[in-house]
């Protein structure tokens, strides 16, 4: 079989932005069986030509926000398709026949935010230090984008800013 369609968001067409195309389990170290990799042309349209019957997910991710070439704001913020962490993902299974005219629409990246609490006898530090979210799995051979944070050991509250994609995260120092 073989999946064709379009990349979007919310403006229309999203050009130049990389496709995957893995198992549908996504457990521990689906990573190593990423089935096909493309990217989505001009019009936003991309293919996976000779695909094996079975179930998958497309995982679209913007690592890099698409540049301006203005220093001022080096990085387009007017559209999510533009936006670094903007992210889609979409299951789909393939059979005989050929999949086309499928839409998979990219989101903006999330935030996380929440609180810090400490339980048993242990003195509590004045300062956690600058800490790291990153995604509980390896996605594409590579782990996903990370958003560096501190936590506010005042109000005992931490945030991140664009997460993505969504999924288990794990807390830890920078990479």
């Amino acid at each position: 079989g073989s999946i064709s369609g379009t990349l979007v968001d919310e403006i229309g067409a999203v050009s130049d932005v990389g496709l995957h195309l893995m198992p549908a389990d996504q457990g521990r170290d689906a990573s190593i069986l990423e089935a096909a990799t493309t990217a989505s042309d001009s019009r936003g349209r991309f293919a996976f030509p000779a695909v094996p019957a079975g179930a998958y997910t497309i995982l679209v991710w913007r690592t890099g926000g698409l540049p301006t070439g203005n220093p001022q704001q080096p990085y387009s913020e007017s559209r999510t398709g533009d936006m670094s962490g903007a992210w889609a993902k979409q299951t789909v299974t393939v059979g005989a026949r050929a999949i086309e005219n499928i839409t998979v629409t990219m989101h903006r990246p999330i935030s996380v935010s929440g609180r810090v609490e400490f339980d048993g006898a242990s003195v509590r530090p004045p300062r956690l230090g600058l800490i790291t979210i990153f995604p509980a799995d390896d996605l594409f051979r590579t782990p996903g984008p990370a958003s560096g944070g501190s936590i506010d050991m005042a109000a005992a509250r931490f945030s991140f800013l664009r997460v993505s994609p969504p999924g288990p995260i794990q807390f830890g120092p920078p990479t």
